[in-house]
């Protein structure tokens, strides 16, 4: 299942299993979005809002933050730059950014973390639809997902999150373009998305969600 190749928890699955079921990756953030809450209610102020962006990181693993730093090492400096195992002076700072965006904008909500990390899988998704490059896990995954498994992703988040969260299910839209700004700059830079694109996009897609909630509470 897709729980054993994107989170942390053990799990049983492959990467088959995991390519077939990405689609349940929107519902599967929404339940495990109930630990950073908790955490950001349980402990106050500054020290509980960096240790639940942390317990994201936790849950979900490192991979797509450092997939992150490589996608801004290829705006830099290209493909091969993308490619290098080591991280460059573009990666490190995109995620100093990223990181400290996020602290600064928790809200101690649920629908806060909720919405923000089911529209990073959105933004994923959505990338998937693209042009895949390079032969690796973005274009293995392309292979196994269809718009009729989008659709569905759809279909199963939308009313999830506006049971639970109402107006704020809104934010989950965010995504499209989220998505179609990582495509535009990753088809122009690379010629289409590859893994560490894919990556890129769900931090990106994260981040732009929980900005937005921030400002939109402080109107």
């Amino acid at each position: 299942m897709v729980i054993s190749f994107f989170t942390r928890i053990p799990a049983k699955g492959n990467l088959e299993d995991a390519a077939n079921t990405v689609y349940l990756l929107p519902a599967l953030a929404f339940g495990l979005s109930i630990i950073p809450y908790l955490i950001s209610l349980v402990i106050p102020n500054l020290l509980g809002y960096v240790l639940s962006i942390l317990s994201i990181y936790l849950l979900w693993g490192p991979m797509h933050l450092e997939a992150l730093m490589d996608f801004f090492d290829g705006l830099g400096g290209g493909y091969k730059a993308m490619k290098d195992p080591r991280v460059g002076s573009f990666g490190v700072i995109a995620a100093i950014f990223l990181v400290a965006i996020e602290i600064s904008s928790v809200m101690p909500d649920f629908y806060f973390f909720a919405i923000s990390e089911m529209g990073a899988k959105l933004t994923m998704l959505t990338l998937l639809l693209g042009k895949p490059i390079g032969g690796g896990l973005g274009e293995f995954f392309a292979r196994k997902f269809n718009w009729k498994r989008y659709a569905i992703s759809w279909v199963i988040t939308i009313p999830l999150a506006y049971f639970f969260f109402g107006f704020y299910s809104l934010f989950l839209l965010l995504s499209l373009p989220a998505a179609a700004g990582v495509y535009w700059l990753s088809v122009k830079r690379f010629g289409g998305f590859n893994g560490d694109v894919l990556g890129a996009s769900n931090e990106i897609g994260r981040m732009v969600t929980m900005l937005c909630l921030k400002l939109i509470s402080e109107l």
